[in-house]
């Protein structure tokens, strides 16, 4: 068991809405659109101890803090800076932005499974996986025309170049577009090489 779940720092949330009962001892909330930015191997710990006895988290005090707003700007900015001594993935701090998630619902009507955060879908069939990186990757080479820096350097899809790539003009069908495209010239590619390896010694024993 991870001894971190009890020697941990608290959790932060955020939440678009708090609400509590009329009790002002121990009074019950209730919290709407609930996100973990800071504290998430801390919540892991809580539950894997929990799944081997909720006896053993019974009397855990755990410090957490709730911020209630609904500006993705604010709740960006309370993650960045919650996380600046324990850092984590841009891609993970990304995840739940309205258009992140607009993305998913709207892909889904498509049949397919975007992936805001890596393996999202795992158990999903890989050819309806949508990777949200990936898919960045592709759409600021084809659709952005950046196809040098989406190769070399992609990590700025969830960096600087975010709005850029996700756009508030960016649909799923043309993220989808690229995302595919991507995909066939990968498979191309794989193909050609395949064949180069196979067809490669006989040549070189030609030119012998």
């Amino acid at each position: 068991m991870c001894n971190s779940a009890y020697q941990n720092n608290g959790i932060t949330m955020t939440c678009d809405k708090v609400e509590h009962g009329p009790s002002r001892r121990s009074p019950k909330i209730k919290l709407t659109n609930v996100q973990i930015v800071n504290g998430g191997q801390t919540s892991n710990c809580l539950f894997e101890a929990a799944k081997e006895s909720r006896e053993k988290i019974e009397d855990v005090i755990l410090l957490v803090r709730i911020i209630e707003t609904t500006s993705e700007d604010v709740k960006m900015s309370i993650a960045e800076t919650t996380n600046s001594q324990t850092p984590i993935n841009v891609r993970d701090l990304r995840s739940n932005d309205r258009q992140q998630r607009q993305l998913e619902e709207a892909l889904a009507d498509l049949g397919f499974y975007y992936e805001r955060k890596s393996g999202q879908h795992s158990d999903k069939p890989s050819s309806n996986r949508v990777d949200a990186l990936a898919a960045g990757q592709a759409y600021l080479a084809f659709g952005v025309g950046l196809p040098e820096t989406a190769k070399k350097d992609r990590g700025r899809v969830f960096g600087d170049l975010y709005d850029t790539v996700f756009a508030e003009d960016l649909t799923a069908n043309k993220l989808l577009t690229s995302f595919r495209l991507a995909q066939l010239i990968a498979e191309r590619k794989e193909i050609s090489g395949k064949r180069l390896r196979r067809t490669l010694p006989s040549r070189l024993e030609r030119c012998q």
